[in-house]
Formats: structure tokens, C-alpha cells, sequence
């Protein structure tokens, strides 16, 4: 490098205070992220590209000065002022002294610096000013080439003749020279851009792999803080009874030698009885002591630990920015050099054209010309030599605006297709989970704000249409005031929120479009009129943005592969669940005149769907969330009661309203909403198989109770917890003397994941015996997610003080106020009266939350907007 060979510099160490005074602070190692937005959208649309400028200060390398080369970046900028006058000299300017690409001064320190570069696209400033000189090149190009080609007829001969005219020498010479000219430029124009397509697919992939090497060795950090943690509660809880204890022993023995300097009495039987308490207390007091020795060096080792684990892991973030830089650089050389050699032959083809040109006799050929009256038509050579070819998005436009109507028809020139197209059926725009998977994406890309403007304008739309077809339907000239006025607040609604340029949520829209917009909004609340396609025009800008930007990005992602592939996999089942059975099976006839089989092979649909995803990673789950999908998409009619087919509810979810036989027993539905199963016992996995289908068969199930319940296993009990995750209308869970302490991460899960559960039970469990003192799933349930229990019930469980202090402290900083009871068995201490104290007040604030009463929107007066 150009700096100096010296090793280099990191960040200086951070000095982390311990929390006790005997155990001496480590020094760790720390990466900081200062300055990185993470928040930044992570797309290049066409517009960005010419905001993107090298002229703005980089905060990694653009302070030095790059040295000079024969591939320097570097390109003059050309407006379409100076286009015309520079087309007789067409040329880039170069530096004249040799050297690299001018790399080689990047700073020593990496990780801030890089980190804040890439993470805002930094990385391809220099490309995107030679991109953008690039666009004008190609456009200045597409114009000298329609003046060049005006008049010839672009087909493979090499004599030129219209109505057995010949064509004069020079202009046949000069046609020929172009066209191959055209013919060379494309074929530059082409690597070029497979070039871009190339080195910017390998970059990504790159950053993709550095990204999960990195989450990994930072999930290695936060397990060691973890342990740590837990080492500091332990040895605070240590300490706290060793001086507990030493408190205690020097009590009795002054009470001790009190009373023996008072009765002189060495001998009696109360002095006996102290003694011997004094002798216990200090035997305590070095057992605790020993405790606490213990806890003090296993805290010593884990901040060791974590002092060696800390600086591994800053030496390989140190290297995964390094290799990132490296990998970077060569990106944008070999870019560069790949963009530069088009730059340079497209000139040399403009200066050979330009010659060409000149040696046209324009006036001796005049007369041929007008007798000819030869005109481009579009030919096969024509599609070949175009730079729609290379360009499938842009390039037609830039040839346009090169050619214009009447010279060249390009509606016959097809562009290849594009890896990244939508080639599955499934639209986006038209599929409800797909595009709540799209917003999702939005959301991380903060731009969420212009598909909801598109839902938004396409509820509006299809209230106005609702309004008219009824006004219509009862023979009504005009729409009813109620309607009227709803539409009128849907609309200040949408140019409050997303239009105006105050709004919270604007949308990215032209200015012009928006001037329209609230200028004809302000034409129609003038009149007094509604106009359901007052938002069309913006909706259409919108959703062209999206699909030119954004869309392509969602669409390379893992997350639409995943849902394209689950989206085939439904159409093909659907097909056939749709399709005519064959000859002999008995059918039956359903509404909107589909036909349904009534058995698939002896099997139910779902046992059917089961059996396709037989043997693939998750098969169970993935044929339940396509019978589900299929249910909610309508592709399967809800079936009569009389039916033995499976019927699904508006829910989503599916039940048996016939009792079937499989397998040698009855699957038969609970007949009440209310299931008590206490005190049962399950010999074997079959019984529990057959419970959890007849939970999943019960409609509207709300209260399972299995407490006291033997026979559960393991993979047992989560199976019923992914069962009940199923039921829509469960809201009290009883679990109650079953043993699950070591289950508390599956319940957490569930708590999280369950939309409708509000009371659960753990009550006698040995939660806090043993192996298991630690409550922290339910603590991180309440933490990190935000669960809508009402109620919960832990109480005669041994859980220890510290455990239940920290979950209180969770439940005062979560953001779910939902919960109105919290039972629990406090031990003897003297911080339960305080722990007691701080749950009734976290009850009392979740209390008020909830009983406080949403305010009715004040109307606006006569004298203020509407």
C-alpha cells in the first residue's frame, strides 16, 4: 500500500468496570458502528443514479487525492448543451502518468469507516458517475446513428438499388462503414454490461456471506454476555448472604458474652444454649463464605473469558472489513475498466463515422436520394444492431429518442428476458400474502408508506364503485349523503397522510402529479362532487415505482422463493383436488358449481396434502399452511354438513364435522368448547395423537385443561402446543402439575406466537428446582415480544427471589400492557413485601391503560379546513 507497511491501528480499548471491587477489571476490544445508518434503503433506482455525484466527500477515502492513472476513473461530464458541439471530437480525457486505479491510499482504520461506506452505498459513487456519463453517451450515440442510417436500408448486401436504381459509391461506402461501426459499438455495449451484471451479482453475494459470518460470531458474544450475566446475579446473591450470615454470628456473640459477664456463669444451661447457637451460625457463616469464594472466581474465569473471547472476535471482524475492502476494490476496478473500454471505442467508432460522414457527397447525391425515398423499416439487421438488445427496461426509450417515428419501427424488436422477472403467476399486487410479505420488506427498506398509499387508493376505489352499484341497483340518481360524506373523509383522509407535503407518510410522487392532484381535489370539493379516479394517476406512478425498484429487489430475495414455490405448490394441489375424479368414485355436487372429491384414495384432503409433502424438511407443517391458504383463497367451497370431506371455517382452520374411522380408531370431537382433560393418563403416542386431533376437530374451542395429565413426552407436549397454536378461539390454557419446567421455551413461544390466548396456568411445575431456577423464556416472552395474556399463574413453585425481581422489572419495561394478574408464591425474605409492592403497581398501570376510554374525534368548525 501507499501508506507505510506497518500493521494496522485499532481502536483503543474500552476498560469495563466489574461489579465488585475484589475482582479486577478486564480490557476488552469493542468494534464501534458510529455513523452506520441501518435504516437506509438498500436499492439504486434510476432517479438515484444521477444523485449520486463523485464530487461529494466520501468519509473513508475521498480525502487523499487519487493518483493518476491510464484507467483512471475520471470522466468529464457532458450536458446535452455541449453533446452537439463536442460531436466532431468525441473523446474521454485521461490522465497522462501511469499507476492503479487509485485505491491503494485507503485509511488504516477499517471497521468505522468501511462500515459507514458500504452501508450507504459509497462503494459505487465512482460507478455511478461513469454509469450516468455512459447514459448520455449512449444517447448522443442513438442520435448520430439514426442520422447516419437516414436513408439506407439496413439489410446484409453489399449493393444498395430501389426500383433498379443503383445507389452512388460514396454513400454505399459510407453505409457500410457505419453499419459496421453500429455493429462493433453494440457488441462493446453488450460486454459492458454483462460486466455490471457480473461483478455486482458477485459483490452481493459476497456481502450476503460476510453478513451471516458476522450475525454468527456476534451471536457467540452475546452468549458468553449471557453467562456473564448469570455469574454477576450469582455472585451477588452470594455475597448478600455471607454478610447476611456474618451479621447473624455477630449478634450472638455479643448477646453471649453479655450474658456472661452478667451472671459469671460459664457454666448454665441458657449460656449452653447460646453457645451452641453461636457455633451453628459460624459453621454457616463459612459455609456461605466458601459459596461465595466459589462464585467469586467462577465470575473471575467467565470475565476472562470474555476478555479472550471479545478480542477473537474483534481480530475476526477486524478481517471480515478487510477482506470486504479487498473484494470491493477489485469489483470497482475491474468495473471501471470494463465501462472505460466501451467509453474508449465508442469514441474511436464516432471519430471513424464522423470521417465517414465527411467523405459524403451530399449535393452530387441529392437527386439519387430523392428518387429513392429509402427509409429504415425495421429489419432483421435492424433488431440485431439496436441497443434494445442489451438494454430490456431502457434501451427502447433510448433508441426513441435517437430515432425518431418515422425512421425506425422497433415494435418488432424483442428484448431477452430477464432473470429477475415475475416468471411464476403469482402477482404481488393481486396475492394478499405476498404483498403483506412485500410490506414487511418495505418496512426494513423504510418505504412502506407507498403500498399502503396503493391499498389505500384501492379501498377508496372500491367503496366509490359499491356506492354507485347500489345508488344504481335501487334506481337512485344520486349517491345517499352517508356515502357521500364517508367518501369525502376517505379522501382528506388519503391528502392528509400520503399526499400533502406536510404529510407524515408522503409518498414519492412527481411534483407535477401531485400539483394536479390537489389541484383537482380542489375543483371537485368545490363542486361538491366525488371522483373515484381522482388518485389513479398517482396510484399508477406508484406502482410503476415499485415495480422498477423495489419489486425487483423483493423478488431476488429468499423470502418470494420461498412463497413462489409454496404458491406453485398450491395451484398443482389445487388442480387436482378441482379436477373430474375418475370413473367409479363417488362425487357429489357443491355450490358455485366446482366438484370436490369426496375421498383421495381412502384419505381425507389434509391426510391427502400430508402424504404429497411426505419426507420433505417441515412436510407436516407446510401441508397445513397450504390447506389453509387453500380455505382463505376459496380455492376449496366450504362443503354441506351431510358431507364426510373436510369443511373449513372462516378462520382458516379445519375440522371434521363427521366422526371418521382410521386406523382402528374413532376421531370423534369434543362436545363441548370447554375441554378437562385433568388427571388423565396416555399410555402411549397413539392416545395423544388421538387427542390432538380431536382438539383440532372441535369448533370453536376455548379452554383446554390438562393438569395433572401423565404420559406426556416431550416431543409429545410440543406437538400439543404447535396443536393449539392452530385453534383461532383458545383463550385459557391449564397446565397445571405436568411437569414442564423444562418446556418453558415452547411456552414462551406459544404465548408469543398465539393471537388469542389470555389465561394460562403453571401452576406446581418445580419451576426453580434443580437444573431449572432460571424463569428467563417467560422474562424474554415479555421482553422482546409483546403477548396478550390477561392472566398467569405461577404460583407454588420454589422460584427463587432473584428470578421473580428480574421478571418484574421485564414486565414494567415491556411494551404489552395486557396483563391484569400475576399469581405467584413469594419466598420468605425480606424483599418480598417489596416485590409485592412493584407487581401490584405494574397491575395498577396495566389497569389504567386499559379502562382508559378512547376519545371520539372533535368535529372541525364551519371556519376551518375540512
Amino acid at each position: 500500500m501507499a501508506t507505510s507497511a506497518a500493521a494496522p491501528r485499532r481502536p483503543p480499548p474500552v476498560r469495563i468496570g466489574s461489579p465488585n471491587k475484589n475482582v479486577p477489571s478486564t480490557s476488552v476490544y469493542r468494534l464501534s458502528r458510529a455513523g452506520s445508518r441501518i435504516d437506509r434503503s438498500r436499492g439504486c433506482s434510476k432517479s438515484s443514479i444521477s444523485e449520486l455525484s463523485p464530487t461529494t466527500s466520501s468519509p473513508s477515502w475521498r480525502r487523499k487525492s487519487l493518483p493518476p492513472g491510464p484507467m483512471s476513473p475520471s470522466v468529464p461530464r457532458i450536458n446535452r448543451s455541449q453533446s452537439h458541439a463536442r460531436l466532431g471530437t468525441f473523446s474521454f480525457r485521461r490522465e497522462k502518468n501511469g499507476g492503479d486505479m487509485g485505491y491503494s491510499n485507503i485509511p488504516d482504520v477499517l471497521p468505522v469507516a468501511l462500515d459507514r461506506a458500504w452501508e450507504a452505498k459509497e462503494e459505487l459513487k465512482s460507478v455511478a458517475s461513469l454509469v450516468k456519463e455512459f447514459m448520455s453517451a449512449a444517447e448522443i450515440f442513438g442520435k448520430q446513428m439514426a442520422k447516419a442510417a437516414n436513408g439506407f436500408e439496413l439489410r446484409d448486401s453489399t449493393t444498395l438499388s430501389v426500383n433498379g436504381q443503383q445507389v452512388p459509391t460514396s454513400l454505399r461506402n459510407g453505409y457500410n462503414q457505419s453499419r459496421e461501426s453500429i455493429r462493433r459499438t453494440a457488441t462493446w455495449l453488450s460486454g459492458a454490461c454483462v460486466g455490471i451484471k457480473k461483478y455486482h451479482a458477485r459483490f452481493v453475494n459476497f456481502r450476503h456471506e460476510q453478513s451471516k459470518e458476522k450475525r454468527y460470531v456476534q451471536s457467540e458474544s452475546q452468549q458468553v454476555e449471557k453467562r456473564l450475566q448469570k455469574a454477576e446475579d450469582n455472585h451477588a446473591l452470594a455475597k448478600r448472604n455471607f454478610e447476611a450470615a456474618c451479621k447473624d454470628a455477630e449478634k450472638l456473640v455479643k448477646k453471649r458474652n453479655r450474658l456472661k459477664s452478667e451472671s459469671k456463669e460459664s457454666n448454665g444451661k441458657g449460656w449452653r444454649k447460646l453457645q451452641s447457637q453461636v457455633e451453628k451460625s459460624i459453621k454457616k457463616t463459612q459455609e456461605n463464605a466458601n459459596i461465595y469464594k466459589q462464585k467469586l472466581l467462577e465470575l473471575r474465569g467467565l470475565q476472562k473469558e470474555k476478555h479472550e473471547t471479545t478480542t477473537k472476535l474483534s481480530n475476526i471482524l477486524y478481517g471480515i472489513e478487510k477482506k470486504r475492502i479487498t473484494e470491493t476494490k477489485d469489483m470497482l476496478s475491474k468495473l471501471s475498466r470494463s465501462l472505460l473500454a466501451f467509453f474508449q471505442t465508442a469514441a474511436h467508432e464516432m471519430t471513424n463515422l464522423q470521417d465517414t460522414l465527411a467523405q459524403i457527397d451530399v449535393n452530387a447525391d441529392a437527386k439519387a436520394l430523392v428518387d429513392a425515398q429509402v427509409s429504415m423499416r425495421g429489419s432483421r439487421d435492424a433488431g440485431m444492431s439496436t441497443l434494445a438488445q442489451y438494454f430490456p427496461y431502457e434501451g427502447k426509450m433510448l433508441v426513441m429518442e435517437g430515432f425518431h417515428g418515422n425512421y425506425a419501427d422497433l415494435t418488432h424488436c424483442t428484448a431477452p428476458k430477464k432473470k429477475d422477472d415475475l416468471v411464476t403467476s403469482m402477482d404481488v399486487f393481486t396475492n394478499a400474502s405476498a404483498r403483506f410479505e412485500f410490506n414487511r420488506f418495505l418496512e426494513k427498506e423504510r418505504s412502506s408508506e407507498n403500498l399502503l398509499f396503493w391499498e389505500a387508493h384501492r379501498t377508496y376505489v372500491d367503496m366509490c364503485v359499491e356506492a354507485i352499484s347500489y345508488s344504481a341497483r335501487h334506481n337512485r340518481t344520486k349517491t345517499t349523503p352517508d356515502d357521500l360524506s364517508k367518501m369525502r373523509r376517505t379522501e382528506q383522509k388519503l391528502f392528509s397522510v400520503y399526499i400533502n407535503t406536510d404529510a407524515k407518510q408522503q409518498v414519492n410522487i412527481s411534483d407535477s402529479c401531485r400539483n394536479r392532484l390537489l389541484k383537482r381535489w380542489e375543483i371537485v370539493k368545490s363542486q361538491g362532487l366525488t371522483d373515484p379516479l381522482l388518485f389513479s394517476e398517482a396510484a399508477v406512478e406508484i406502482e410503476g415505482m415499485l415495480k422498477r425498484d423495489t419489486l425487483r429487489r423483493f423478488v431476488r430475495s429468499a423470502l418470494y422463493q420461498i412463497l413462489a414455490s409454496e404458491r406453485s405448490s398450491i395451484t398443482e394441489i389445487s388442480r387436482e383436488i378441482l379436477q373430474p375424479p375418475p370413473l367409479g368414485l363417488h362425487v357429489q355436487e357443491k355450490k358455485h358449481g366446482y366438484r370436490m372429491r369426496d375421498t383421495f384414495q381412502g384419505r381425507k384432503i389434509l391426510e391427502w396434502v400430508q402424504g404429497r409433502f411426505f419426507g420433505s424438511l417441515g412436510g407436516n407443517e407446510r401441508a397445513i399452511k397450504v390447506c389453509m391458504t387453500l380455505a382463505k383463497d376459496g380455492r376449496i367451497v366450504p362443503v354441506c354438513e351431510k358431507s364426510k370431506a373436510a369443511e373449513w371455517s372462516e378462520d382458516g382452520y379445519y375440522r371434521v364435522v363427521k366422526e371418521s374411522i382410521s386406523r382402528g380408531y374413532k376421531r370423534v370431537p369434543f362436545p363441548s368448547r370447554v375441554v378437562d382433560m385433568s388427571g388423565a393418563h396416555f399410555r402411549n403416542g397413539r392416545e395423544v395423537k388421538k387427542f390432538l386431533w380431536r382438539l383440532l376437530m372441535t369448533p370453536k374451542l376455548s379452554s383446554v385443561d390438562i393438569s395433572g395429565c401423565t404420559g406426556f413426552t416431550e416431543t409429545a407436549f410440543k406437538a400439543l402446543l404447535q396443536t393449539l397454536g392452530h385453534v383461532p378461539t383458545l383463550t385459557t390454557l391449564k397446565l397445571n402439575s405436568t411437569n414442564c419446567h423444562p418446556l418453558l421455551p415452547a411456552i414462551a413461544d406459544f404465548i408469543q406466537t398465539s393471537k388469542s390466548i389470555r389465561n394460562l396456568e403453571l401452576k406446581s411445575n418445580k419451576m426453580g428446582e434443580g437444573d431449572y431456577q432460571s424463569i428467563d423464556p417467560l422474562l424474554n416472552a415479555f421482553k422482546i415480544g409483546s403477548p396478550k395474556l390477561e392472566s398467569l399463574d405461577i404460583s407454588n413453585n420454589p422460584i427463587p427471589i432473584t428470578q421473580l425481581q428480574l421478571f418484574a422489572q421485564g414486565l414494567e419495561d415491556s411494551k404489552s400492557r395486557s396483563l391484569h394478574r400475576f399469581i405467584f408464591t413469594p419466598p420468605i425474605s425480606k424483599l418480598s413485601s417489596e416485590l409485592q409492592e412493584k407487581i401490584s403497581k405494574i397491575i395498577e398501570r396495566n389497569n389504567k391503560v386499559t379502562s382508559t376510554p378512547l376519545r371520539a374525534p372533535r368535529r372541525p368548525s364551519d371556519g376551518q379546513g375540512g
